[in-house]
């Protein structure tokens, strides 16, 4: 795995989060996007 950028803010909620990684690997052109790693994230999967 290799982390090339981090990006920090601190507005919104567990689903603005979720909208803007998942805007931001879009951009990126991320091959991969990993997330809710250890199960904690019942507010992301309900995002989409």
């Amino acid at each position: 795995m290799l982390i090339e950028d981090c990006v920090s803010w601190l507005e919104g909620d567990v689903a603005d989060a979720t909208l803007k990684a998942f805007d931001e690997a879009f951009d990126y052109l991320a091959d991969d996007f990993i997330y809710d790693n250890i199960g904690l994230g019942a507010g992301t999967v309900k995002t989409h």
